[in-house]
């Protein structure tokens, strides 16, 4: 198991969301994007989750029961910030191997 493999799960798509997959793309970051619509859920990517990586889901609530099934998700809901402070979202871009 591998828990350093972070995959990264964008929400629904504006703005916001356009900025945080570019910073994931251009830190060579694996990406999951589907162009989903403002209100997506987490179980949009049910197709990738497996129990050997760490999914950070962006703005993606919980619709699925994840223990039965032993991902391990991190949630992003914070906002993401223009002026270099990227918060939660920068965080696993630096941590994520």
């Amino acid at each position: 198991m591998n828990r350093n493999r972070y995959r990264f799960l964008l929400g629904g798509h504006d703005l916001e969301m356009n900025g945080i997959g570019e910073m994931l793309r251009q830190n060579r970051k694996i990406v999951y994007d589907l162009h989903l619509s403002w209100g997506a859920r987490l179980s949009s990517y049910i197709y990738v989750l497996n129990s050997e990586d760490t999914f950070v889901g962006i703005k993606l609530p919980e619709n699925i029961s994840l223990s039965t099934h032993s991902y391990f998700f991190v949630a992003i809901i914070s906002k993401f910030n223009y002026n270099n402070n990227y918060s939660t979202v920068n965080y696993y871009i630096k941590s994520a191997i």
